[in-house]
């Protein structure tokens, strides 16, 4: 359900709020003055924390009117200041200060993110057992094919033109219960331990954790959330009907990690990125003729919306928590976010292309 702009009140608090945060930083940071290495990094991390600040308050003085909006560029001009005099960068010769601001903020996300993010590194399914399987299914099909020739053999002789045409056949049909074979061993027996894709999971080059990801169209029935959840508001009740199905793509992702490896009072946050713009391009016209008239005499056009529905659940120790967010597209941007069914432990967080959208 979307909400109206914060109140002046509330704004005062989200900035004073912010304000505070990077003054107890700052406060931790001018205590480790003796050593110089951790200095160092503290200035580095205190660099990226007051340019990432200007980033937001910039991004949401877009979406502020009047007095909140004045009060938000205040502070981010405190802010600039701050930045200004205590981080000046230099600007190499035939380059604008521009392109130098933004190596600059290049250098400082790299070293930020690699002190706070893991490292991902991908690898396909399980090889040994996906060639295992592989193996299988060959097998089975060439025991088909020699029993055939066998059986043909014993029938007609070993040279007649009807073992001839028996062991093409056999051999034909060789090929094709060889896909079967393998398709039903590794997409209904062993498809638990066949992942499309693992995950393992570095933490200063040490193994932590691992990953295991999945991908494919479902039906509704198969979606781990119960059907009263999936549509809340009764006016949008019938978008998944039984008698006209909707696609629905399945994105799983299990996650195990080693608690004996990780920091104590570890937060970890897990950020899942969809792109769909390519599904945008595919959406036709923007607009579509009515079929009635205005009071001018023309038939009006509608703009033509399409919903998308986010699904995610969450499931940790036992516990499981989900949500639905409805995404309403035109066929050139995205037009509305709203949550239609939000958890009931934790918070959504929602970022559309680097601006925020209040839902």
């Amino acid at each position: 359900m979307e909400t109206s702009e914060p109140t002046a009140d509330e704004v005062d608090d989200f900035l004073r709020t912010v304000g505070q945060l990077l003054e107890e930083f700052r406060k931790v940071k001018s205590s480790q003055t003796r050593d110089k290495d951790v200095g160092h990094l503290l200035d580095c991390l205190d660099e990226f924390l007051t340019v990432e600040t200007a980033f937001c308050l910039r991004d949401l003085s877009a979406v502020f009117v009047g007095e909140n909006r004045t009060k938000i560029l205040s502070h981010w001009r405190d802010v600039e200041d701050y930045r200004q005099m205590h981080f000046p960068y230099e600007i190499p010769e035939g380059e604008s200060k521009e392109s130098a601001f933004l190596l600059r903020w290049s250098h400082l996300k790299k070293f930020v993110h690699s002190c706070l993010y893991l490292d991902i590194r991908y690898k396909a399914g399980a090889p040994l057992l996906t060639h295992s399987i592989y193996g299988s299914a060959a097998a089975l099909s060439m025991l088909f094919a020699t029993i055939v020739a066998f059986f043909y053999q014993d029938l007609y002789g070993s040279l007649s033109r009807n073992l001839f045409f028996a062991l093409v056949i056999a051999y034909i049909f060789k090929d094709r219960f060889k896909e079967i074979f393998r398709d039903w061993l590794s997409n209904v027996i062993f498809r638990r331990w066949i992942p499309d894709r693992r995950l393992f999971i570095f933490m200063n080059n040490q193994r932590v954790g691992s990953a295991k990801e999945n991908f494919g169209f479902v039906r509704s029935e198969e979606l781990p959330l119960r059907a009263e959840d999936l549509i809340r508001d009764a006016s949008r009740r019938f978008e998944l009907s039984a008698f006209r199905p909707d696609s629905i793509f399945r994105y799983s992702r299990e996650v195990s990690l080693s608690v004996s490896e990780l920091p104590q009072q570890t937060c970890l946050i897990d950020i899942v990125r969809f792109n769909i713009s390519e599904f945008l391009h595919n959406l036709g016209a923007k607009s579509e003729e009515l079929p009635f008239f205005s009071e001018d005499g023309k038939s009006p056009k509608g703009e033509k919306l399409y919903n998308i529905y986010l699904l995610r659940v969450f499931s940790c120790a036992g516990r499981m928590d989900s949500e639905v967010i409805r995404i309403t597209v035109n066929a050139k941007s995205v037009r509305r976010i709203s949550i239609v069914k939000a958890y009931e432990i934790g918070n959504s967080v929602i970022e559309n292309r680097g601006k925020f959208i209040y839902t």
